[in-house]
């Protein structure tokens, strides 16, 4: 959710935000922030088709608790990755830490 606090963004460049994740496992959490009603997901008419993703106001109401995630992941970001916090680790560290959706 941390790479979409800056406004819409395509699935290549969230991607691109959030190190060490596999294509699956964003499909499957974007999917759910969708269905939770945190993320809405607009296919624009073009060829080829663009898809973009952006936070709903529910999910903006999450915006301080993600900052506190980042802040506490950049103070111990050496003892959690052992190479200290970059942007690409804290978004994923952010992503990782959603539940999944129950089936």
């Amino acid at each position: 959710m941390g790479a979409l606090l800056g406004g819409p963004r395509r699935y290549s460049r969230i991607k691109a935000t959030i190190a060490g994740i596999n294509p699956k496992m964003l499909s499957l959490r974007l999917r759910a922030l969708e269905r939770w009603g945190f993320v809405t997901r607009t296919i624009y008419p073009e060829i080829p088709p663009r898809v973009e993703y952006a936070l709903t106001d529910a999910g903006r109401t999450l915006a301080p608790i993600i900052a506190a995630m980042v802040a506490w992941g950049e103070a111990r970001g050496t003892e959690l990755t052992g190479t200290g916090g970059t942007a690409a680790t804290r978004d994923s560290s952010a992503c990782a830490m959603l539940p999944t959706a129950p089936e």
